[in-house]
């Protein structure tokens, strides 16, 4: 198998990262990227422990340099961790942020 890594320049540092429980069994994850031409999306993960290599990935979210954006992420209740790393069009990995917590409350009856 050939592989070939057309831009092996990893993108800058993600500028924020953030969660919030939703309030309906969700959480609400954040990012801003930082306004570098190599930026082309950010690599998420999820775990239930302060331990990265436990982590879960999860999609990748697509955004121009410079670009707030987020999603929501059906995880049940519980507190769950996240960390994001930022990619470049070549899928080249950046510095991972994080771990950043959220406690998904139960909103009751």
């Amino acid at each position: 198998t050939i592989s070939t890594v057309v831009n092996p320049t990893a993108p800058d540092d993600l500028a924020a990262l953030g969660a919030t429980d939703t309030g309906s069994g969700s959480a609400t994850v954040t990012f801003t990227a930082a306004n570098d031409p190599n930026h082309f999306g950010t690599q998420f993960w999820r775990g239930t422990t302060t331990t990265f290599e436990a982590a879960t990935p999860l999609d990748p979210v697509y955004s121009a340099p410079g670009a707030q954006g987020g999603f929501t992420d059906p995880t049940g209740f519980g507190t769950f961790y996240y960390w994001a790393a930022p990619i470049n069009s070549s899928d080249v990995q950046g510095i991972v942020s994080g771990p950043v917590s959220v406690v998904v409350s139960d909103p009751g009856p």
